[in-house]
């Protein structure tokens, strides 16, 4: 018997950030077939191009910036996953600023 495991896709990255300042999402697969092609959106906007990273701004004090990253493996199943990061006006981690990321991963279709 063969299980047949599902393609799947984690995004992740820091937990949040000043405003306006740089973060890095980074897509991590698994149970794909290798080569894996990527294509990201940051907030809906196409973004970072073939890459299992992606760097963007993130927005002004209190909002939340997306990623988004749709993988295709070499059979031509694809995944995807998101992940969310707040922008905050304090420190990481002082409260009350501090909220959890809302990362979510997805399985192929």
């Amino acid at each position: 018997v063969r299980v047949h495991l599902p393609f799947t896709v984690e995004v992740s990255g820091a937990s949040s950030g000043t405003p306006y300042s740089d973060v890095t999402a980074n897509a991590a697969v698994w149970h794909g077939t290798a080569p894996y092609t990527y294509s990201w959106t940051i907030n809906g906007v196409p973004a970072c191009g073939n890459s299992s990273t992606c760097m963007g701004e993130l927005g002004p004090a209190g909002s939340v910036t997306t990623f988004a990253a749709t993988v295709t493996d070499a059979e031509q199943n694809q995944a995807q996953g998101s992940a969310s990061f707040p922008a905050y006006n304090c420190p990481p981690g002082s409260a009350p600023c501090q909220a959890p990321t809302a990362g979510s991963s997805g399985r192929a279709h």
